[in-house]
């Protein structure tokens, strides 16, 4: 087994080694599916405990030889964060388990950050709300993509929001799928596509966005729509697929 504890957490060393014990009550369980994310209580203070399952084999391969593993990522992609200048939960600690010498599951302890998503916000709120909102999200969006970084599950889920007076606070988690380098129109548009579901108007929001990163609003546009529909396309062909192929419904 592989540790790494945060030096300004090292209190938690008895709370950090129970966790693969599963020594503790979840107090609340955000995802239970390919990977699993709970809320826990220590002594007053509540974290959240991020538990990677074992992946397929080859990704075993490639996490022990050619990819920084999930739980790794998760930590240094948190600390980057943080030293440009971004909000996230703060990283805790990771643990790291092998076998036959090969990566196979992992957990990532991390700060709670006590806020709702914006999923939640978009979903609850006033329409001036969700309009400040959507402001507060196109220059966050703009000085994340300034910064060189991009998320490749740029969704309103992964946001987590609140006020402090006139100021909108915005945070970022489920924080694996970082890039760090120059921002593209492409590649800009590719990540936002993702936030389609969340706010169906998106393309309105584009100009400002464009604006702010000295992009071509227009070619922006074209090049949102070609990602949209490379993604309906792919989910057709994934359809298409299960039915014909997998006998699945």
């Amino acid at each position: 087994m592989e540790v790494h504890i945060n030096p300004s957490y090292t209190q938690l060393t008895d709370f950090i080694m129970s966790v693969p014990k599963h020594e503790y009550t979840p107090e609340k369980v955000y995802c239970n599916r390919r990977n699993t994310v709970e809320r826990v209580s220590y002594k007053g203070q509540q974290y959240v405990i991020k538990k990677y399952k074992r992946p397929v084999l080859l990704n075993c391969v490639v996490y022990t030889w050619f990819r920084k593993n999930k739980p790794l990522r998760a930590y240094e992609n948190a600390e980057t964060l943080l030293r440009k200048g971004f909000d996230t939960a703060a990283p805790i600690a990771y643990l790291i388990f092998k076998k036959n010498g090969f990566y196979h599951t992992g957990y990532f302890i991390s700060e709670y950050i006590p806020y709702p998503t914006l999923d939640e916000v978009f979903r609850e709120g006033t329409d001036n709300e969700r309009k400040e909102w959507e402001s507060a999200f196109v220059d966050y969006t703009v000085r994340l993509h300034q910064a060189g970084i991009i998320h490749r599950d740029y969704n309103a889920r992964n946001l987590i929001v609140h006020k402090e007076g006139d100021k909108h606070c915005i945070a970022m988690i489920d924080i694996n799928q970082l890039t760090f380098g120059k921002v593209t129109p492409r590649a800009a548009m590719v990540s936002l596509e993702l936030f389609r579901q969340d706010i169906p108007h998106l393309e309105t929001l584009i100009p400002a966005y464009a604006e702010g990163m000295g992009f071509d609003a227009d070619e922006c546009l074209k090049l949102l729509r070609q990602s949209q529909e490379r993604r309906a396309k792919r989910r057709a062909f994934k359809h298409w697929f299960k039915r014909n192929i997998l006998g699945k419904k």
